[in-house]
């Protein structure tokens, strides 16, 4: 019963809820298995949700659709950049940092290391 009752009061404070209401949920994952390599900017991870550094909230592993940070679209070269990225990460451990939801898309935003390699940075030393 008591159960019954927290569903039916949180059913009630959703239909009072607004947009302006809500924020901005933003994972704290501090790295990930690299799974999928879609493009040149967009990685599909496998991590952990920690509370602080060293707590885990769900044992569980997701999946996180990343976008590289600052990354633009290399047009003709996208797939021989996401092929030599491929190569680079795919099947690695990468370390996520300056990581943030953007609050409209919803979409996860971050910067990769690699080994002490600056990902995002090399990609963009490619583009130039």
């Amino acid at each position: 019963m008591l159960f019954r009752s927290f569903i039916e009061e949180d059913l009630k404070q959703l239909m009072k809820v607004s947009y302006q209401d809500t924020v901005t949920f933003t994972p704290n994952i501090q790295y990930g298995k690299v799974l999928r390599v879609l493009s040149p900017r967009d990685i599909i991870i496998a991590s952990r949700i920690y509370n602080g550094y060293t707590k885990v909230l769900k044992p569980k592993l997701y999946r996180f659709h990343i976008i590289l940070s600052n990354i633009p679209y290399f047009g003709v070269k996208d797939d021989e950049i996401r092929e030599e990225l491929t190569k680079m990460i795919l099947n690695n451990i990468v370390v996520i940092n300056n990581m943030y939801t953007h609050a409209e898309s919803n979409m996860i935003f971050a910067e990769i290391y690699l080994n002490g390699l600056d990902v995002n940075n090399f990609l963009l030393s490619l583009y130039e």
